[in-house]
């Protein structure tokens, strides 16, 4: 499999707790201290699934976006980029400069979003706009922009406003990646320290997040084979 990194950037670490990991500073000793505790070799944990190493997050999470720089994320990946296949960042729904500093140094952005409408529609506005701010950075100093493949929307219901979200979100020509439905099992799976298709792989729910990773593969390959040209 794909040697992929887990960054929970998120304050909350819900990621880390999904893993079945405890809580803990990876996150902030990667950034605020990178020769001490924050060498890769101490902040990588490995997880149950192979081939997926975790930086753990924890409320102290909070306390770094005022001592880092938006470049301190791209600095520390180039560390790992000939050994990690995959780095993936799970932020906070409020934007802070952490979230500027992972947006740096992604090649590729998915949105994650809620079917409400403040989260769906303001919430992916300002994800967008950093993107862009970033993109505007990058090129002054001649670096590749980052993609917005674009938006998954979670917690999906048949009714009317949903319905309206999803709409809304099409006429603003944000590209919807996948659509996943609300399901009772994907809360039973996290409680259960298991990913989806741990599970139940035969979930509606499970194939379309399975499609996201195809979808990011063949991102993956189509980079590579780029730059084997």
């Amino acid at each position: 499999g794909y040697t992929t990194v887990f960054i929970d950037a998120d304050g909350q670490a819900n990621g880390t707790y999904a893993l079945g990991l405890p809580k803990a500073p990876g996150v902030y000793n990667l950034l605020v201290r990178p020769n001490d505790d924050g060498k890769w070799e101490k902040v990588l944990q490995p997880s149950r699934t192979p081939n997926l190493y975790v930086v753990q997050g924890n409320e102290e999470t909070f306390n770094i976006a005022d001592r880092i720089k938006e470049t301190s994320f791209m600095r520390r990946l180039q560390q790992i980029k000939d050994w990690a296949d995959f780095v993936v960042f799970d932020l906070s729904p409020s934007f802070t400069k952490i979230h500027q500093a992972a947006v740096n140094a992604a090649d590729y952005i998915i949105i994650p979003s809620d079917a409400e409408p403040f989260g769906a529609l303001n919430g992916v506005d300002r994800a967008i706009e950093a993107v862009n701010e970033s993109n505007e950075m990058r090129e002054l100093a001649g670096l590749e922009v980052a993609e917005i493949m674009g938006v998954i929307v979670n917690k999906v219901e048949r009714n009317n406003l949903h319905e309206a979200i999803l709409n809304a979100l099409n006429d603003k020509g944000v590209p919807i990646v996948e659509v996943i439905p609300k399901r009772i099992d994907l809360v039973y799976a996290a409680v259960s320290y298991q990913s989806i298709f741990e599970y139940n792989p035969a979930l509606d729910a499970a194939q379309k997040i399975q499609n996201v990773v195809d979808l990011l593969i063949a991102k993956m390959q189509e980079s590579r084979a780029k730059e084997g040209q």
